[in-house]
Formats: structure tokens, C-alpha cells, sequence
């Protein structure tokens, strides 16, 4: 009787292990963690929720593909726990190159002045000089090192792209990681003084 009591524990101590493994290879994989995850298949447009479990230990930092065709290859961040607003690290005045791989203008120069704002509003305003369009990025999630959201043109709608998801991530030393659409544009920005 003893025996099959502590056989059934150890398999219910695998199956807890498995799926606490399986639930970190997913947030590390996504950025998002578990509530997140489940928020998201019951509402398309829920508000993210706070940090839970706050953590003492730094934040890793991810591995992405290199920029273009430089050698640069980046090392944002990992999103670290949910937030209600743009966190503090994102505000301010940011220039960068973007390289496009399907673009013969690439790489072409951004420039973005970031604020605060909650999920839903209008936090930032862009523009890209040489492709001559420009417009408002719309919060859609925000995370310690990470913010995402929907870059909406003003004007020049017939030379870019319009409603794009991009994604801004912190960098060790304190620049933005930019990524738009699955990498299909990617790029440094540096804060402006």
C-alpha cells in the first residue's frame, strides 16, 4: 500500500514538472506569460494583467537573428513580468536604420517619440523620412523590457505599410531591439538627446 502511494506521487510530481517545464519553454518561445496565454483565447483584446511574482534575479537576454545583412546581431531582453502602461525605459526620442528583407529602400532611417499611455491608446508618434509616411503606434501590450503595438499611418499609405504589429524590446545597454512582422524588419534605435 506504502509503495503504491509513493509511486503515484512521483508520477504526479513528474507530470506537475512537465508541465511547469512545458509552461516556461512557452513564455520563453512567446514573451507572454501563463495568464496572458490563457487571457488571450478567451478575449482577442484583454487588458494585460500585473506582474504576479516579482523576481531579485536580472532579466536574460534572447537571441534573435542578426540585423540585415550587418553583422550586428542583438540582444533584447526578455519581456520580463506584464505592465498596465509604457514603461519608463521606453519615453523619449529614438532614431534608428530598419532593415526590410523584401525592401529596396532598406535599410532607411525611423524616428519615434514615445509617451506614456495604457493598452488602447495612442502612445507614440513615427516617421520614416526617405519612405515619406509616417503616423501614430497604438498600445496593444506592455511588459518591463518590451512593448507591442499597432503602427497606424497618417500619411504616405500608398509607400508603407498600414495597421503593422511592431515590437520594441530593451537591450542590455539601454537601446530598443525594433521588430515588425515575424522579422521581417528589424533595426537599433538609440535615444535622442
Amino acid at each position: 500500500m506504502f509503495g503504491a502511494m509513493v509511486a503515484a506521487c512521483t508520477v504526479i510530481a513528474a507530470v506537475v514538472g512537465v508541465l511547469a517545464n512545458l509552461t516556461a519553454l512557452v513564455g520563453f518561445v512567446t514573451g507572454r506569460t501563463l495568464p496572458e496565454l490563457v487571457d488571450s483565447t478567451t478575449s482577442a483584446h484583454a487588458a494585460p494583467t500585473a506582474a504576479v511574482v516579482p523576481t531579485s534575479r536580472e532579466p536574460r537576454t534572447l537571441v534573435v537573428p542578426p540585423i540585415g545583412d550587418t553583422r550586428i546581431t542583438p540582444s533584447p531582453l526578455e519581456p520580463g513580468g506584464a505592465q498596465r502602461e509604457v514603461p519608463q525605459a521606453f519615453h523619449g526620442k529614438w532614431f534608428g536604420l530598419v532593415y526590410q528583407n523584401d525592401s529596396s529602400r532598406s535599410p532607411y532611417p525611423v524616428e519615434l517619440d514615445i509617451g506614456a499611455g495604457t493598452p488602447g491608446a495612442d502612445i507614440a508618434s513615427v516617421g520614416y523620412r526617405t519612405l515619406e509616411c509616417g503616423g501614430a503606434w497604438n498600445l496593444q501590450t506592455a511588459w518591463d523590457n518590451k512593448i507591442r503595438s499597432t503602427e497606424v499611418l497618417s500619411y504616405g499609405k500608398g509607400s508603407c505599410l498600414d495597421n503593422v504589429t511592431i515590437e520594441l524590446s530593451v537591450q542590455p545597454d539601454g537601446q530598443l531591439y525594433y521588430m515588425f512582422d515575424n522579422y521581417r524588419g528589424v533595426g537599433i534605435l538609440t535615444r535622442r538627446q
